[in-house]
């Protein structure tokens, strides 16, 4: 009797020690894929949901840094005209 608890408790480390083995190898969604037609998973990178909330906001930022920087470079050149103007006049 105390044999068959022996190889329960083996059995069980084994089986633990496989399906850890299995869910960090990555291997896990794919044979849920394979072995269930109806649940279908996919490998994300870690970050992907993050990517996915703040990507709003990037894309404001992004056309927000781009005026910005259209808006320096007209003053940019408004100052460069001025000072050429100027030089012009007292030449």
């Amino acid at each position: 009797a105390e044999d068959s608890k022996k190889e329960k408790t083996a059995l069980e480390i084994a089986l633990e020690r496989a399906q850890a083995e299995l869910i960090v190898g990555g291997a896990m969604p794919s044979l849920l894929a394979e072995s269930d037609g109806l649940t279908q998973t996919h490998q994300y990178k870690i970050n992907w949901d993050l990517k996915r909330d703040i990507q709003p906001s990037l894309d404001i930022l992004d056309r927000r840094t781009q005026k910005a920087i259209v808006q320096i470079l007209r003053e940019r050149l408004e100052n460069e005209v001025q000072e050429e103007e100027g030089t012009d006049q007292l030449d």
